[in-house]
């Protein structure tokens, strides 16, 4: 009985924050985007350790790892030019780079959300009165919305951007278009406020690498690499990943992402067997 009385009195409290939802009320519009944003970086966090996975299930079969849908059985590798890109990214601020962040913020999701959402919502009402038809045709314009983000993005997983795109087309379906355009903002302001802040890190935590520093690292000498990156430690035991890099040897490398996978390219190899990695290090 207590049980059907819980039971009851959630569902209650949830179809009553549905209806706000669709109402357009601010506060639970936030709480239901924090629940999808939350949601979405769970994803993130647990979809690379299940692609590990089947990857390792369907290594001898091979994978389809390029976006022209072949399959190999070696992904594309990191390259140093590509790290050179991403230090630069991760270390300068120019006037573009100010423009870019507006439009991200701005611009972006207004177009975006007009495009795969706006139009697909309103042209199949009016060309058709089924509900079938509207959702199919909204619902594939969404996953094309996910798809491209996936394509040009920096993750290869669709499904965070499919449940957000839901979400959003959840708001177009029931009035609340102004509300989806004001949200897909609110996501890519702290998108770029994520990234700013990551540039002060070193501010909250001195130890963490940070990009554009040099540091003296050893390689593991018996290690796989994983898209052309190998595993490397500096001399107090901080952690990186290394491109273009020979396996137990000794290297100064430029540090040009943090986060999840640090990761550096090498400048160049250390000159004597005897110098060890901690006396580099403290020269560099």
């Amino acid at each position: 009985m207590v049980l059907d009385e819980i039971a009851t009195t959630g569902w209650q409290v949830v179809t009553t924050w549905v209806a706000q939802i669709r109402s357009g009320d601010p506060g639970s519009l936030l709480l239901a985007w924090a629940l999808v944003g939350g949601c979405k970086l769970l994803l993130i966090r647990i979809l690379p350790t299940f692609h590990a996975r089947v990857r390792l299930l369907c290594r001898d079969d091979g994978l389809r790892t390029d976006r022209s849908g072949e399959r190999s059985s070696e992904p594309s590798p990191v390259t140093t030019a590509q790290l050179k890109e991403a230090e630069a990214a991760n270390t300068q601020v120019t006037v573009r780079d100010l423009l870019r962040a507006l439009d991200t913020v701005v611009l972006v999701p207004i177009i975006e959300e007009i495009l795969f959402r706006g139009i697909p919502v309103v042209a199949s009402r009016r060309a058709s009165d089924s509900t079938a038809v509207l959702l199919l045709v909204s619902i594939a314009a969404t996953a094309g919305w996910a798809s491209l983000h996936v394509y040009f993005g920096r993750t290869p997983y669709i499904l965070p951007h499919l449940l957000s795109g839901l979400f959003l087309l959840y708001l177009w379906l029931h009035g609340q278009g102004d509300a989806a355009i004001a949200l897909h903002m609110l996501t890519n302001l702290v998108v770029v406020l994520a990234r700013v802040a990551r540039r002060f890190v070193r501010v909250a935590h001195p130890n963490i690498l940070a990009p554009g520093e040099e540091y003296w690292v050893t390689v593991a000498q018996h290690t796989e690499p994983s898209y052309g990156l190998y595993s490397a430690r500096t001399s107090d035991g901080q952690q990186l990943r290394v491109t273009d890099v020979t396996p137990g040897e000794t290297y100064l490398v430029r540090v040009a992402t943090v986060g999840r996978g640090t990761m550096a390219y090498p400048l160049r190899a250390a000159e004597t067997v005897e110098r060890s990695p901690r006396q580099c290090d403290d020269e560099g």
